[in-house]
């Protein structure tokens, strides 16, 4: 996952380098201005707050899609 330092700074908690706080770090920025990404719209939009690029979002969509059908 990459950071920006200022994101880092506020979303982060320890080593930008540990995948555990990296997820976490990523959870609470997708989960910020109060996105509920339980539900699609929330996520999406939470996507786009991190990269403005729907080819982006749509990457990342697809990606999730794959991991959730091979977890299953």
């Amino acid at each position: 996952m990459q950071f920006l330092p200022e994101t880092w700074e506020r979303f982060g908690d320890g080593d930008p380098q540990d995948v555990d706080a990296a997820a976490r770090a990523a959870a609470a920025y997708l989960c910020s201005a109060d996105r509920d990404v339980t539900a699609g719209s929330g996520w999406w939009d939470g996507v786009l707050a991190y990269n403005r690029s729907v080819d982006y979002a749509q990457r990342v969509w697809a990606a999730a899609d794959r991991y959730a059908s091979t977890a299953a």
